[in-house]
């Protein structure tokens, strides 16, 4: 009878030992699958900003050319481009915000994550998965404070380009307005400047995820290793 009893407490704790082993495996792909997920979209983001700030270039280079040249027809049709231009990056980067948002929402997922593996090596007496977890987290802990960073900057930067987009489609453009538009051209440059930043911040972001996918990598080896 005392042997049938260690024999299924053993068992016992084979199968809650086998059940977070692969609790933690499972969040591991998916951590993984984020990953890869994150840098596909951001290579894609990159490639559509390139595109996008070479057309908004040639619509600025066409209406100061046409102001410059008292063009007023042509001014007013280059003004219609850079307006539709303008609103869909305001449109695109509220997207960004909210892509941002998610992505705060997920590190601190992955914290406390951590934070409970942390508990569970402790538990089970295993202090030297805990002091890789512990080292986790505090990866985890930086990506964190990195994805809050973005998105107060994106949040920032989207709210000045409206701005700047809405004092430009209020623009009347007739003979005796284009000295004053022409003190205001600068705010198109301020504008592309945005748009230039928004794409080094995706490079950046690409940068990140890149990183972020190696130390996932990193802690599945350390997770089946400690098991």
């Amino acid at each position: 009878m005392k042997r049938n009893f260690a024999t299924i407490t053993l068992l016992f704790f084979m199968t809650a030992s086998f059940s977070l082993v692969s609790a933690q495996a499972v969040r591991n792909a998916a951590e993984k699958g984020q990953d890869r997920n994150q840098i596909r979209n951001d290579q894609a983001t990159i490639q559509r900003d390139k595109g996008e700030i070479a057309q908004f270039r040639g619509y600025t280079k066409g209406f100061k050319q046409a102001i410059n040249a008292g063009n007023i027809q042509l001014a007013k049709g280059h003004q219609m481009k850079l307006v539709v231009a303008m609103e869909r990056e305001v449109k695109q980067g509220n997207a960004k915000v909210n892509q941002s948002a998610r992505e705060v929402g997920q590190s601190r997922n992955e914290v406390r994550n951590e934070t409970k593996e942390i508990r569970k090596d402790k538990a089970q007496g295993r202090p030297v998965a805990a002091a890789g977890d512990r080292a986790d987290r505090r990866d985890d802990v930086r990506d964190l404070r990195d994805d809050k960073g973005d998105l107060a900057e994106r949040k920032a930067r989207v709210q000045r380009q409206n701005t700047i987009a809405t004092n430009f489609k209020g623009l009347v453009i007739n003979t005796g307005s284009l000295g004053a538009i022409k003190a205001k051209l600068h705010l198109l440059d301020e504008f592309e400047q945005t748009m230039v930043r928004d794409m080094g911040e995706n490079y950046e972001e690409l940068r990140e995820d890149k990183g972020e996918l190696r130390e996932d990598r990193r802690e599945t080896r350390e997770d089946r290793n400690n098991r």
